[in-house]
């Protein structure tokens, strides 16, 4: 249930509502069949006086195909075949805080799929870089740095930054505050857990200098907020459990976003939520055609004037006869006849193709073959249009971080970071390869040529050198293998 109370930190922005309903339809998709399941009627109703028992079968069989994320997994999966660049300009320290770049194992490649898998889910996601809280134990930057206190990143999902402001100074968009979940689990007892409710809030604050009154400095405060239980559920409320300054270097929230579909300033709208749709349309389908095909699986049996045991009943199976008592009597079985399974089935294929068409190439393969060459070019222009705008945001907003780190540290070199832009590599098949390899033996394309095409397809290994296989051919084991040759066809020759 949404905090109503305007003081609270939980309270949730107008922008934040409004992006709510999308947001939440492609988590709940993202999250695959059982996910699904857990929502019951929102995603799949029950029929009309279907009965309860009946529908919780129906749920318990339910089963989502999940293109929705197979497409995001695919799309994030174009960007990081290959790694990202560290560049030259990258201190050491800086490369080697990247190999953990969230102080819990994950490297910045890891990280940054990860946020980036999350943009395009939701939208937009973020990159928040923190630093451990220290208080007065240390007293210079120097000794923290010596204690091996650094910045650490973290992923901030779009669903939990609940409430946030911005302003324009001297013509800039600056972010002055934002409220976003935090919850935690602490120890309860000596094996249990308790999950608690908190909130981090960050706002820019302008403080005096110390050695000079008049003057002032932007500053960061953070608060955390703790949800405190009434014990009746109404008496609940939210206290600041503590509260302080970020590092004097650190004038501004150290927020970055990473957008895939930009709306607006912290606003976006989720680039699939049409497949996502669809993907529920699906699923509602699978289902109906599933239970449809359950009963039409089950023929039903007809008898007339037939013998009755003992207890009144009829024993129907393969290891029991039936007595017709009536020379007029009959026994078959009455089963449909199957037309509206195939309409159910051709309905389903229809959602794949839209799907498809979506953005899961993959699930249509035969549809997608029969596409003419214009159409696909068009197809893939605009989806790697998409997904580039999207790398090159990624891109921007990771540096950023690396701005936000080196402030941190007061360091005046932040380094940089790049993505792999190259979504258009030229995919070769064993036909393709075959007919440039013929145009090479009849001179009509040079080795050279071939080996670059080869290497733009990424049909040769990382490690190869033109130079060195120039010298393999004409010396090594290309060249025995030449002389061999003859050899063998002499020898056919003589077995003949």
């Amino acid at each position: 249930m949404a905090e109503t109370d305007v003081n609270s930190p939980a309270f949730p922005g107008i922008s934040y509502l409004e992006q709510e309903e999308a947001l939440t339809i492609c988590r709940d998709v993202f999250g695959g069949t059982l996910r699904m399941r857990e929502q019951g009627q929102k995603y799949l109703p029950m029929f009309h006086r279907e009965e309860v028992e009946d529908y919780k079968d129906r749920l318990a069989t339910a089963v989502l195909y999940n293109a929705f994320r197979r497409t995001v997994t695919g799309l994030v999966g174009m960007v990081f075949r290959k790694e990202l660049i560290i560049g030259d300009d990258t201190p050491d320290d800086t490369k080697e805080q990247l190999k953990d770049v969230d102080q819990e194992g994950r490297g910045i490649n890891t990280f940054a799929r990860d946020v980036f898998e999350n943009a395009w889910v939701d939208g937009h996601s973020f990159v928040f870089v923190d630093y451990p809280l220290t208080g007065d134990e240390y007293a210079t930057l120097a000794d923290e740095r010596a204690a091996g206190l650094r910045p650490y990143w973290t992923n901030i999902l779009k669903q939990d930054l609940l409430n946030w402001r911005t302003s324009r100074r001297n013509g800039v968009l600056v972010l002055e505050q934002i409220s976003f979940r935090e919850p935690a689990v602490e120890e309860d007892g000596a094996f249990g857990e308790a999950e608690v409710e908190r909130m981090r809030v960050f706002r820019l604050e302008d403080v005096p200098v110390s050695n000079d009154s008049e003057k002032t400095q932007t500053r960061v405060k953070w608060e955390i907020w703790r949800k405190q239980k009434g014990g009746d559920g109404k008496s609940d409320k939210w206290v600041v459990e503590d509260e302080g300054h970020m590092s004097p270097n650190m004038d501004e929230i150290p927020l970055v976003p990473v957008y895939v579909n930009y709306v607006d300033a912290l606003e976006s709208e989720p680039p699939l939520i049409d497949l996502a749709l669809e993907n529920i349309k699906h699923y509602q389908t699978r289902s109906d055609h599933d239970n449809v095909l359950h009963v039409a699986s089950v023929p039903i049996p007809v008898l007339r004037g037939v013998e009755r045991d003992e207890s009144g009943k009829i024993a129907v199976g393969p290891h029991h006869a039936i007595v017709l008592e009536d020379e007029n009597g009959d026994a078959s079985y009455l089963e449909p006849e199957g037309v509206a399974l195939e309409a159910g089935r051709q309905h389903l294929q229809d959602i794949e193709k839209r799907m498809a068409a979506l953005g899961l190439q993959q699930l249509e393969q035969q549809t997608r073959a029969a596409e003419t060459a214009e159409g696909k070019r068009i197809d893939q222009s605009v989806t790697r249009s998409t997904l580039a705008t999207a790398a090159w945001g990624l891109e921007a907003a990771l540096n950023k971080a690396l701005e936000l780190n080196a402030k941190w540290l007061g360091a005046e070199n932040a380094g940089s970071l790049s993505v792999n832009r190259d979504f258009e590599t030229l995919m070769l098949d064993s036909q393709m390869i075959s007919v440039l390899s013929g145009l090479v033996a009849d001179s009509q394309l040079s080795l050279d040529t071939l080996w670059l095409i080869l290497e733009e397809g990424e049909v040769l290994p990382s490690s190869f050198d033109a130079e060195i296989e120039k010298e393999r051919i004409e010396t090594g084991d290309l060249a025995v293998l030449a002389r061999l040759l003859p050899q063998m066809s002499s020898r056919g020759e003589e077995q003949e």
